[in-house]
């Protein structure tokens, strides 16, 4: 999942429903310009390491190369995705 983080419902509910599947990996990120600082963005980090199935598989990408590396791992890798 590729998100801004903001959301008007509740998404960690919906994705700890799914999470129940263990066939499922939740993989996010957060699309974020190096040094800015924000507490939006970090609001929005939050919620999208929350939304993931753990901490290894969310992601802050700054560059189309990050995001590129964080998607080709999260989609080709399957189960106990680590992204680096």
């Amino acid at each position: 999942i590729m998100s801004d983080g903001m959301s008007s419902g509740n998404p960690v509910a919906v994705a700890n429903e799914i999470k129940q599947d263990s066939r499922i990996t939740i993989c996010t990120t957060l699309f974020a310009v190096p040094g800015a600082s924000s507490s939006d963005a970090s609001k929005a980090e939050e919620l999208l390491r929350d939304i993931a199935t753990s901490h290894l598989h969310y992601r802050t990408a700054y560059s189309k190369d990050d995001l590129r590396k964080f998607f080709t791992a999260s989609v080709s890798s399957g189960t106990n995705v680590q992204i680096k």
